[in-house]
């Protein structure tokens, strides 16, 4: 079951209050350009090509080059220079297929900044007994010694695992966070994605309907 914690370096560096990981790589940018699939969501494809997902407009690419995406992060990084590291330096990694962040936020930087992380790691089929190990390696970085909640689910893109909970006092992550999860199979290429939702604790329950608006428009076009 080791695989499955690979997830974690990238949920520390997507959430703001991150410190930046020594072992991201750089990687080819993303691509930020989509079509509209409904008004207020977009169609948002993987660098790689293969995953696609209607995500808000409000959720950018972390594309320096965009100048909406470039106003958020300058104020991000005045405001918190580790966390806008360890964003920057997840968003160039080897590991992360696809990041979405919310630039909607008034004061970056100084509150939990909604975002989405993809990448795929090798876990199998989507099974019970695979999302429960998954939910309890993550609700050890949220601080409780009970696995989250978890269920499988049937999407249009596939079975699908969930797991999702809020940070407990004392954890590794702060408070003011919570994670909802989603394990995918690419029915074409058989690897197994992760697809993590980091939202602040307010309002956790509301952005869960957002998040799972989001994951029923996933797709894969195959590897």
């Amino acid at each position: 079951m080791r695989p499955l914690v690979a997830i974690i370096p990238l949920i520390f560096l997507t959430a703001c209050q991150s410190a930046p990981s020594e072992s991201a790589t750089k990687a080819p940018a993303e691509t930020p350009k989509a079509t509209t699939t409904e008004p207020g969501l977009t169609k948002a494809v993987s660098k790689d090509k293969v995953f696609s997902m209607a995500v808000p407009d409000t959720w950018l690419a972390f594309d320096l080059a965009d100048p909406k995406f470039k106003a958020f992060f300058e104020k991000f990084e005045a405001n918190s220079p580790e966390g806008a590291a360890g964003m920057k330096q997840a968003a160039e990694s080897d590991v992360a297929h696809f990041i979405r962040i919310d630039t909607s936020v008034k004061d970056p930087g100084k509150a939990v900044i909604s975002n989405v992380n993809v990448h795929s790691i090798p876990f199998g089929e989507v099974e019970p007994a695979v999302v429960a190990a998954h939910a309890k390696s993550m609700a050890e970085i949220l601080g409780s010694d009970q696995p989250l909640d978890n269920e499988v689910v049937q999407l249009p893109a596939g079975k699908a695992g969930h797991h999702w909970g809020l940070a407990k006092p004392g954890s590794q992550i702060g408070t003011d966070i919570g994670f909802d999860t989603w394990l995918l199979v690419d029915p074409k290429s058989k690897k197994g994605y992760t697809v993590t939702f980091t939202f602040p604790a307010t309002g956790f329950d509301a952005n869960q309907k957002l998040a799972r608006k989001m994951v029923e428009t996933i797709s894969f076009s195959g590897s």
